[in-house]
């Protein structure tokens, strides 16, 4: 089972981008609540397992201190309509343009027991996947061990990074390559750059999508037989039947197969 955290970096997404990530997020959850439901045929349960998770960062205007805050947390069954409700209520005025944000220590708060290791589970594999518009500059001491903590976990942290085309923003690059080389060494930890367009956005859902279902499910088992011989006597194969993110294509389910035995009479 993989369970997906969101955290979205509030205080470096511009509105713009923020509006369609926020789309984008609410397409993920209805494409899984649908496929999850109905994408495999005799099944008894319509319950949609509860594999996402969403926290955001903020400056806490009153005390001028970086906050997360968890807005959905994964508990049992997929709620839709309280996921949607979590990301439509996601603050609309906490981007600071002017200001430089690092996103280090935030890191941390997340990876930990008050907050992704405390959530329903055990011993299953977590994914965060971290959306920001800006890196610091290197990894402290006190990231990498959080890092590395996670590692131990089964944790591996996506940083998808959207880089800024406001001219007066200063130039990610930079940080980006620095930050990709401080975390080159561990092997849950990964980092993209995007550029804020809707067409990025679509494969993103579609990709995070197969990550919720490639565990989803039970394979399908089929047998396939073949009107002439495979190998000697061998007219056949077995083989699992898995639904892919297009559940249906001219009235046909798609399906991609996998061989994984070969059945000799």
């Amino acid at each position: 089972m993989v369970q997906v955290c969101f955290v979205l970096d509030l205080r470096s997404l511009a509105p713009p981008l923020l509006r369609d990530l926020k789309q984008s997020l609410l397409q993920l959850a209805n494409f899984y609540a649908v496929s999850t439901s109905s994408s495999l045929p005799g099944r008894k349960s319509t319950a949609v397992t509860d594999k996402i998770g969403l926290c955001y960062l903020f400056k806490n205007r009153l005390s001028s201190s970086d906050d997360l805050k968890i807005a959905y947390t994964p508990t049992g069954n997929f709620n839709l309509r309280d996921f949607h409700h979590a990301v439509n209520n996601l603050p609309s005025d906490a981007f600071l343009p002017h200001e430089c944000v690092k996103s280090d220590m935030m890191i941390s708060k997340v990876l930990s027991d008050k907050v992704l290791y405390s959530w329903q589970g055990k011993d299953i594999e977590r994914k965060v996947i971290f959306v920001t518009s800006s890196l610091p500059e290197d990894v402290d001491s006190i990231m990498q061990k959080s890092l590395t903590d996670a590692a131990d976990k089964c944790v591996s942290v996506d940083f998808a990074v959207f880089q800024q085309k406001s001219s007066h923003l200063t130039d990610s690059r930079e940080n980006v390559h620095n930050f990709r080389r401080s975390i080159s060494h561990l092997d849950n930890c990964s980092i993209q750059t995007y550029i804020p367009d809707f067409r990025v956005l679509h494969s993103l859902v579609k990709r995070w999508l197969q990550v919720l279902k490639d565990d989803m499910e039970e394979p399908l088992l089929a047998r396939l037989t073949f009107k002439d011989n495979l190998l000697d006597s061998v007219n056949h194969i077995f083989c699992n039947l898995f639904a892919l993110v297009n559940p249906m294509t001219n009235s046909f389910s798609q399906c991609q197969v996998t061989v994984f035995q070969i059945h000799v009479d």
